[in-house]
Order: C-alpha cells, then sequence, then structure tokens
C-alpha cells in the first residue's frame, strides 16, 4: 500500500494564476508506517469500553489499529465524554481499507491536545465519522493537521475544530484539518478555527482533496441544517490559497463558508463549483498577491439560490473565474465586496483573454452590485439592502449555517426564480414550484401569498 498522496496540484493552479511561480511537486512523503499485514473484510460493530487512551483492548486506539475492513467502532456506549489522546502514543492508525469510528449516543469529543494528529486512514476506500467532536490535532506534515486518508474522508453529524498542519520544509502543505487522497463529504458537518502553515505554499485551511469536496445536509435524520467551515485559513511563503477548500471540485448545497483567509482564495480554489442554497460570507483574501476574496473557479462555475456577501480583496471581490470557464449564475446575489480599507471591488471578475476571448456568463436574474466582466441583461446592479445576519434553525447535532436577511424594500425581494438543481432555501425553505417569483439569494423570506400575488401582478397587468 502506497505512503505517498497525490494531491492537487496547487503549486500549478496559482502559478496558471499568477503567472510567476515555480512548478513544485504535488507529491510528499507521509510521517508515519503503514502496516501490510492484510485483514478480512469484516461488517462486525466494535465497542470501546474506556476513554482511557492506551494500546489495551477496549480503548479507541486499540479497536482502529486492529480494525478489519468495514468494521465499525462505536463509543456510544462510554459513560464519559472526551477521549484524551496519549501524548507520547501518537496518532491513532486504521491499516485497513475502509472504517466507521461513531458514536451511537451522545456525541464524544476526541482530544488531541496538540500533540498529534487524531486519525490516519493507510487504506484507498473511506474513512467515516460520525456524531464525533474531534479537536486540538497538530501535526508537523504535508498533509492532514485532524485527520489523513489515503482514500476518502466522511463527516456526519460531526465537528472538527482547531487543528494545525505545519508544512515547514515541504514545497506544499495542505488540509489544516483535513487531507483525503480522493474525496471529502461533509453532511450536517462542521469545521473550524483550523490552519495550515508553510515556509512555502500552503492549500486548504479546512479540507485539501485530490478529488472532489461536498457540503451539504445529512438527510437521513429530519430536521438537520447543513454544513459550515468558519475562521480557517492558510498562511505560506509566498503563497497560500484556499483558506476553507483547496480541492478538483466543490458542491456546496444549504451550507456556509465564513470569515475564512488566504493570500490567493480566500474561501475556495477550485478547477470548478457548483454552489446552491449557500453563503459564501466574509472571506478574506490578503497578502501580496491577493486574487479573490471568495471563489477561484478556473475551469466551470454553476451557482443558484446563493448569496455571496462582504468578501475581501485587493482586486476583486466574491467569484473570479477562468478566462474559459463555464458560468452559470441564477437568482443569486454578489454583493458588497471591498478591500481590507472598505474601497469597492468587483464582485465578479474574469481572468482577462483576447485569443480566444473569454467565454460569456450565462444564468439570469441576479443581483450583483459590481462587476468587471458583462453579465446577463436582465442583472440587478444594486444595493441588495442586507438586514440582520443570522442562523439557520435545525436541530441538535447540526452545524450553524449562516444567512443574511434583506431589509424591506430590497431589490432582491421576489426578483428571482427556483433553480431546478434545488427545491428550498438554505434553511430548509420551499422555493415553491416552477415559474414561481422567490427572493435572490440563499434566504426566501417572502411568503407564499407574496409569491402569488407577485406572480398575478406580473401575469394580469
Amino acid at each position: 500500500m502506497s505512503t505517498h498522496a497525490s494531491p492537487r496540484n496547487v503549486a500549478a493552479v496559482i502559478a496558471a494564476t499568477l503567472g510567476s511561480l515555480t512548478m513544485l511537486a504535488p507529491t510528499q512523503a507521509l510521517s508515519f508506517t503503514v502496516d501490510n499485514t492484510p485483514r478480512s473484510a469484516s461488517a462486525t460493530t466494535v465497542f470501546v469500553t474506556t476513554c482511557a487512551d492506551s494500546t489495551q483492548p477496549g480503548t479507541l486506539r486499540n479497536a482502529i489499529s486492529t480494525a478489519t475492513t468495514g468494521q465499525v467502532i462505536d463509543l456510544g456506549h462510554l459513560t464519559c465524554s472526551t477521549i484524551t489522546m496519549d501524548q507520547t502514543l501518537g496518532q491513532m492508525i486504521a491499516n485497513v481499507d475502509s472504517l466507521t469510528v461513531t458514536s451511537s449516543g451522545a456525541m464524544k469529543t476526541i482530544d488531541g491536545v496538540n500533540k498529534s494528529r487524531l486519525i490516519s486512514l493507510t487504506g484507498s476506500g473511506k474513512l467515516t465519522l460520525t456524531n464525533l467532536f474531534l479537536t486540538r490535532g497538530s501535526v508537523k506534515s504535508p498533509t492532514g493537521g485532524c485527520v489523513y486518508s489515503h482514500g476518502s474522508v466522511e463527516l456526519v453529524g460531526s465537528r472538527i475544530t482547531n487543528c494545525f498542519l505545519y508544512g515547514t520544509n515541504e514545497p506544499i502543505a495542505q488540509g489544516g484539518a483535513i487531507f483525503a487522497r480522493n474525496d471529502v463529504a461533509l453532511r450536517s458537518s462542521s469545521i473550524s478555527q483550523s490552519s495550515v502553515f508553510s515556509l512555502n505554499v500552503a492549500a486548504g485551511g479546512a479540507i485539501a482533496a485530490g478529488g472532489s469536496v461536498l457540503l451539504t445536509v445529512d438527510y437521513t435524520v429530519p430536521g438537520r441544517g447543513g454544513s459550515a467551515i468558519t475562521a480557517t485559513s492558510t498562511y505560506g511563503n509566498p503563497n497560500s490559497t484556499g483558506g476553507a477548500i483547496s480541492a478538483q471540485g466543490v458542491t456546496m448545497r444549504r451550507s456556509t463558508i465564513e470569515r475564512c483567509v488566504s493570500s490567493v482564495a480566500g474561501a475556495i480554489d477550485a478547477d470548478s463549483v457548483g454552489i446552491y442554497s449557500s453563503t459564501i460570507s466574509r472571506n478574506v483574501s490578503n497578502g501580496a498577491v491577493s486574487i479573490v476574496g471568495g471563489v477561484l473557479a478556473q475551469t466551470s462555475a454553476n451557482v443558484s439560490n446563493s448569496t455571496f456577501a462582504y468578501n475581501q480583496g485587493a482586486k476583486y471581490g466574491a467569484l473570479r473565474v477562468g478566462s474559459q470557464a463555464d458560468v452559470i449564475i441564477s437568482s443569486s446575489i454578489f454583493a458588497q465586496s471591498s478591500t481590507s480599507t472598505g474601497v469597492p471591488i468587483p464582485d465578479i471578475s474574469q481572468v482577462p483573454s483576447t485569443n480566444p476571448p473569454p467565454k460569456g456568463i450565462r444564468g439570469g436574474s441576479n443581483l450583483v452590485q459590481r462587476t468587471s466582466v458583462a453579465l446577463p441583461s436582465d442583472t440587478i446592479a444594486a444595493d441588495p439592502q442586507f438586514g440582520a445576519t443570522t442562523f439557520c434553525s435545525s436541530i441538535a447535532g447540526s452545524a450553524l449555517t449562516t444567512v443574511h436577511t434583506l431589509l424591506p424594500g430590497s431589490p432582491a425581494l421576489l426578483r428571482g426564480f427556483p433553480n431546478s438543481t434545488t427545491d428550498t432555501d438554505e434553511c430548509g425553505n420551499s422555493l415553491g414550484a416552477a415559474g414561481d417569483r422567490v427572493d435572490i439569494g440563499a434566504l426566501q423570506q417572502s411568503s407564499i401569498d407574496d409569491q402569488i400575488f407577485k406572480n398575478d401582478f406580473e401575469n394580469h397587468p
């Protein structure tokens, strides 16, 4: 089993964006030893019986180290709430293809006390973490401050916070909280207060993935909300990117990324993005190579019924796309972008190109306060008149996702349409049927009666 990750070639992406970086190798050796002893597949459940951390039977560490592929490790029978990792034993390593660690009872905490990464999966399958709170992972490594997977990672109803990756002399350091060679999915989960530090290139303050990243709802539990990434960051010399996420592709549904920081792209750096009924807010691109405060999408962007607000950069605020990117934006708000000193900057921009010329941006029923590129003819260029910032309400165990309300009289009220890619707003409110008028942005405030009145007024002048 290989011990080398194949992350997205972040250096190449940054070089293409800036036109001034030396290409760097995308593959770095991991810092742990792999046990190649084969273990047969198993669908059994192993119960952890103590919160002590040792190699003895009954501990989480023992269950992980002796696990078989497909096994479920359950912390739900513990009467204690926290497993504090032994500083002398290092990270917990699963030498299997796939594994689930869950708590079938109350949420349980795994605390790395800032001395090591928490969990690594060396197999090419999936590491699933359910109803867990992972905190204070810290490691000097090219990849993964709290969680590493040679395959994929899925969080379900879980929280990760205070994870730190120190890339020191590695050419690229990626994944302040999570690194996966393949894909990462967050379902009603959150990542916060995590960072990547590097003497060279840093990427993915919360997540770095060689494949795709999904932020969405755990639909198996009624009433749960979406996922959130907040206050994560990357710090590199000379460059860093993806304050929240660096990946090949990113899809967001009913989710939030806010208050993330990086130099090239404050929130997301990806080849392609799909952002539906979601909020990208108050992210920052800083430093000498600042590109865009919000999202950098190189090849394609599809955005509908979403809100980009108060993102900061030196030149560009909410969304910047590649010169030949396929871009569709519908019923979405892009507004209040500025520099760190409050100077207004374009909310939407595109990498310039003369031969061939940039592809046009398609879609409709958007509010874009400022732009440096041509937009659909029905675009509203105005202040959206944001009101208070609030959270979507959801049951316990969900992430807190942020939405920006609109004041009465906002030009975004009842000026949008439902999109075929989503049937609810970020908080789970219905967007009605095809043809109904809805509010532009991630939050549907207007009532169904308001929609009917608007439709009747327009259809029967």
